[in-house]
């Protein structure tokens, strides 16, 4: 059985590194390195001690709980009571009358294996794999942002009516006693986000610029769970597109992209993919097994063929990541206008594996590379790799002992996000309580020092 991790700390390595070396795997993201904090020595910890095939890491990766693996009446096989961040977050924090998290994937049909890493106390929300439907739920309703003269007559009414609602409010405050005033002030906070939302939602603001229905192409495979591999680079583009500007009309503010590689349609998916002038990461001959036959070859070497070929498939995801970044960076953050979105924006890059080492189960959940990106708002010190230490330990199995990674609980990422989050939005809104959390999930976590 696995080392049961929990006597790891954190310790900074230092931000004198490079992402560009052969096979690297994070080198397209190298260009963004003060952007990024990079972790060694986290574990999925429900699932090394539970000690799982690897399949099943989407129930834990956002909701840091425990599962109940091999679950009757799971997509996955798989159930937990947990809440993913994301969920987590925006009930906490959503604008009234919000839409939820945007969640979708790239033709996530194919993967019924695997499903979502988004849960509600337990109950799995599936990604939407086709664009058109995504633009058609978050921004059919949006409007051009130019007004007609009607509707913009319309709104000063309605403006004019908060407004003289909101005098009239205050000049009765004074005559109320101190508890009265309390619910007074309540009503008139309500008042101010109604009027808020009065202009929100009849226009864009100047960072906002809704993509063109016609320009988001629909990909239906999901209806009859056919496999399009061709049309992975233009879903790519076009999800993060609209992740791009859900978040500049601040639309909504969380947003999950997951990249699937079907277990057993990886082989045909990466020889079409090779043909692909937007993939030109990819290089496998038609035996080659694909993604899945690689996460079996791994062995921790960088000398080995399925490692090099795994640090292929990392680079790709990698690409497509540096590809959201650069949308963010591009664009202007309409409550902060001298910002960019990226630099406000708190980026989770994650896999469902960790790093293979000598095992009779290579699918490991220890040391799972996880990359936070973007601005986080400052939130955080990035531009730096940060390793639990030690993050190597022995282990007596079958086979003898053997060399296995150990570190800590990926749980205290996810609260220190979490607490990020609450934190700022405290600065924002003083009138939020923040509730700053020990851990997040079912597993403590040593805090991470130097993030």
């Amino acid at each position: 059985m696995p080392v049961v991790p929990g006597t790891s700390t954190f310790a900074t390595t230092g931000t004198n590194f490079s992402l560009n070396f052969t096979n690297s795997s994070l080198a397209p993201l190298s260009k963004y390195q003060s952007k990024l904090a990079i972790f060694r020595g986290l574990n999925y910890q429900d699932a090394l001690l539970n000690n799982t095939s690897g399949h099943q890491s989407p129930t834990t990766v956002l909701t840091g709980a425990k599962c109940n693996y091999n679950a009757p009446n799971s997509v996955t096989g798989t159930s937990t009571s947990g809440t993913s961040i994301d969920q987590y977050l925006y009930s906490r924090m959503a604008v009234p009358n919000s839409p939820q998290p945007l969640i979708v994937g790239v033709q996530p049909y194919l993967d019924n294996q695997y499903g979502s890493i988004n849960y509600i106390k337990g109950v799995q929300l599936q990604p939407n794999g086709d664009p058109a439907s995504v633009f058609k739920t978050y921004f059919g309703n949006l409007g051009t942002g130019v007004r007609s003269p009607a509707s913009q007559q319309q709104l000063t009414r309605r403006q004019s009516v908060m407004s003289f609602a909101q005098s009239g409010l205050t000049g009765l405050m004074n005559q109320l006693a101190t508890s009265e005033q309390q619910k007074l002030q309540q009503h008139m906070s309500a008042l101010v986000g109604l009027e808020n939302q009065l202009s929100s939602s009849t226009s864009s603001s100047a960072s906002c610029t809704p993509p063109a229905s016609a320009s988001i192409a629909a990909d239906t495979g999901s209806a009859n769970g056919t496999n399009n591999w061709s049309q992975t680079p233009q879903d790519l583009t076009n999800f993060m597109t609209l992740i791009t500007q859900s978040f500049a009309c601040d639309i909504t503010r969380f947003a999950t992209m997951t990249l699937y590689s079907n277990n057993v349609q990886a082989p045909a998916a990466v020889n079409i993919m090779a043909k692909e002038s937007a993939l030109t990461g990819f290089n496998y001959p038609d035996s080659s097994g694909g993604f899945h036959a690689y996460t079996h070859g791994t062995s921790g070497v960088a000398s080995n063929s399925a490692d090099i070929d795994m640090a292929q498939y990392q680079n790709y995801w990698a690409t497509q990541v540096a590809a959201l970044m650069d949308m963010l960076a591009a664009v202007s953050d309409p409550l902060s206008p001298g910002q960019t979105l990226l630099d406000n924006t708190v980026i989770l890059f994650m896999k469902e594996h960790g790093i293979v080492c000598p095992s009779p189960n290579p699918h490991n959940y220890a040391d799972v590379p996880i990359v936070l990106a973007g601005g986080c708002g400052g939130m955080f010190k990035l531009g730096q790799l940060i390793e639990a230490t030690p993050r190597l330990g022995s282990v007596l199995n079958q086979n003898g002992s053997l060399t296995m990674y150990k570190g800590i609980a990926h749980n205290a990422l996810l609260t220190q996000i979490v607490n990020a989050f609450e934190t700022n939005q405290h600065a924002l809104n003083t009138s939020f309580v923040p509730n700053i959390l020990a851990q997040y999930g079912d597993y403590a976590g040593s805090s991470i020092a130097g993030l």
